[in-house]
């Protein structure tokens, strides 16, 4: 057609679709143009230009071409829903309000533009606008993915819910292929109770993209609280992860032939972590940090923490170094790290949200160790050693990890007790005339074998009552998950407290309407095991756990001076805790002085605990130093 008719405009632009359609972008580009050229008021070739623009990441140029297309028709619906997606890319959220709302006057069953509306409308922080817009686009098209997806993202962050996880479900049947549907689908089935469910769709999630990392760290967190795994089981899953994921950082590896091998020269120490604040994690090190012997080791702090609290600033004055790196990309963290010439790095997210694993698997340093922020072996043949305590990791049960365990001499974390924690209180069946367990565990941890195990508990002491307080405990879906899974455990309904999130200091103050606390398993306590004992609540655990988690409380009992409230089994558990409950004269002892032995104990020695941590950095750095030439 072109070579009988080259001037004619219209076969320029059918030919720029034909390209576009190919995926031929830049000759599209070029045949949209010379169509312009020829005829100047062309709307569709305008449109489609912005289209091609728009595609190839071309904003600026692309709003340009629709406003041209504009002027030749201001009152386009298609050209209005298009320009406000690209000035929704640049952050004129005004603008792209207006252009869609003109858009949906003149087209009020135009899905993408209440889909598109609902994207601005969220942007500028009005939620219930977004959610109606949401809806809309779903009312006139049930088979827009895009709208079910944001629709169920904006839920969720107000609450996992049934409907969240209906949406989420409706995404992946209209995109099979959509890998992050698949994830939040995961997530919000394992918050529901509905553990199979969840793995299921992380599975599905990684299949769709197996290189993203949050779906397997994920995946692999939620194996650890599944008793139907074993400890086998779940090295096997992060091997399986490292052969993945390891490959792809290798060409990044570099050597280390200009470090100073002197097995006894000051040392410098990495912290690698996005929870370096208000977590687990900055608890721990709040206690520590301030104890080590600065003359013999430098530390420096590599934070990948968004928003940093009162406790980032308390850590970040205890470090020599600290950078905040969420900007930075995995490969530019590493170069950074090995610039700061560090010679033991620490991970302490493992695989959970946030973490900078890749860093390792680039070798970023001459040692590398995981410690504090996971629950086990990493998976990562770079990660030299995995920190631990005899408790967490029995002699005989190092073959479960890809690291080499180095034992601390006493619990592998130290524990210090906000400032803000409340005195103890006095013995609540003194004031109920009965007995009340309690878990304020993380949800997660709670499965159909605790259920049962805990009931067992409750029949044994009458009229005793169960309390669970965490995040989500007064969400009506997830409160009806737990209702039904103590139901069918045989507990009465009105034995079961359920509650939600606290502040912090509240939370801690709920222990006292707590006499006993019942630990979890396989996923076992462990900051939560830790608080319970500094409010003067016994806690009663199972010392037969075959996985690290499983584990937390038998060392912290151990240290702490407890060792008599770990069972060895599931009936010795029910027997614990019945004669604990039975025995007010022993539980008052307890609620006396628990916090103060503990205070006494190795587990809140934060002096002493920095030496035992220096000499785990020490004696890995001589054995790197031994093993080189």
């Amino acid at each position: 057609m072109l070579a009988l008719a080259p001037g004619l405009a219209v076969a320029h632009s059918n030919l720029g679709n034909a390209l576009k359609a190919l995926g031929r972008r830049v000759e599209a580009e070029a045949s949209y143009r010379r169509a312009l050229a020829i005829q100047p008021d062309f709307l569709d070739a305008w449109y489609n230009l912005g289209n091609t623009l728009r595609d190839a990441g071309r904003i600026e140029e692309a709003i340009d071409a629709f406003r041209q297309a504009l002027v030749r028709n201001p009152r386009h619906p298609a050209v209005l829903n298009n320009l406000a997606v690209c000035e929704l890319a640049v952050d004129a959220l005004d603008a792209a309000i207006e252009h869609l709302d003109t858009a949906l006057e003149l087209a009020p069953e135009f899905a993408d533009a209440h889909n598109n509306l609902g994207n601005a409308l969220r942007r500028k922080d009005d939620d219930v606008g977004a959610e109606a817009s949401y809806r809309k686009a779903i009312a006139v098209d049930p088979r827009h993915a895009d709208a079910h997806w944001n629709l169920g993202c904006l839920l969720n962050a107000r609450g996992v819910s049934q409907e969240v996880a209906t949406l989420f479900r409706r995404v992946v049947e209209l995109d099979p292929r959509h890998a992050a549907a698949w994830y939040n689908l995961g997530s919000v089935e394992t918050d529901l109770g509905r553990r199979e469910a969840g793995l299921a769709a992380y599975r599905q999630a990684i299949a769709c993209d197996h290189e993203r990392l949050p779906q397997h760290g994920n995946y692999l967190y939620a194996l650890q609280s599944d008793p139907r795994q074993t400890a086998q089981t779940i090295l096997d899953a992060h091997r399986a992860w490292a052969d993945v994921f390891e490959p792809v950082w290798t060409s990044h590896r570099r050597p280390f032939d200009d470090v100073d091998r002197d097995p006894e020269r000051p040392l410098t120490v990495g912290l690698v972590s996005a929870d370096l604040g208000r977590h687990p994690v900055g608890f721990f090190l709040a206690g520590v940090l301030p104890h080590l012997d600065r003359e013999r080791l430098r530390i420096v702090a590599w934070s990948s923490r968004g928003k940093p609290d009162e406790y980032t600033e308390r850590l970040r004055a205890a470090c020599d170094v600290w950078h905040d790196v969420a900007d930075l990309d995995h490969a530019q963290l590493a170069e950074r790290i090995r610039a700061d010439r560090v010679d033991v790095l620490l991970d302490l997210s493992g695989h959970t949200d946030g973490n900078r694993l890749p860093v390792f698997a680039m070798r970023a340093a001459p040692v590398q160790a995981t410690w504090a922020g996971y629950v086990g072996t990493t998976g990562l043949s770079t990660m030299d050693w995995l920190i631990a305590d005899r408790w967490h990791v029995p002699p005989g049960s190092e073959a479960l990890y890809t690291e080499r365990i180095m034992r601390l001499p006493n619990d592998y974390i130290c524990y210090q007790a906000p400032d803000y924690a409340p005195p103890v209180a006095p013995p609540p069946e003194e004031q109920e005339g009965r007995i009340t367990f309690g878990s304020f565990n993380n949800l997660i941890k709670i499965n159909p074998e605790v259920a049962a195990l805990w009931t067992r508990v409750l029949d044994a002491v009458p009229g005793s009552r169960l309390l669970i307080k965490y995040a989500g405990g007064d969400n009506p879906d997830r409160q009806a998950w737990l209702r039904r899974l103590f139901e069918d455990a045989g507990l009465a309904p009105e034995r079961l407290i359920l509650e939600g999130k606290a502040p912090h200091a509240e939370l801690l103050a709920a222990y006292a309407r707590v006499d006993v606390a019942l630990d979890t398993f396989p996923y076992a306590g462990g900051l939560t095991t830790l608080e319970a004992l500094w409010m003067g609540v016994p806690v009663i655990t199972r010392g037969d756990g075959d996985r690290f988690c499983a584990r937390h409380s038998v060392s912290h009992l151990t240290n702490a001076g407890f060792p008599e409230l770990i069972a060895p089994n599931a009936d010795a558990f029910v027997e614990l805790a019945t004669a604990l409950a039975r025995d007010r004269e022993r539980r008052t002892e307890l609620r006396n002085t628990l916090r103060e032995r503990m205070a006494a104990s190795p587990l809140c020695d934060g002096a002493a605990f920095a030496r035992d941590l220096e000499a785990a950095w020490r004696e890995m750095w001589r054995n790197w130093c031994e093993a080189r030439p």
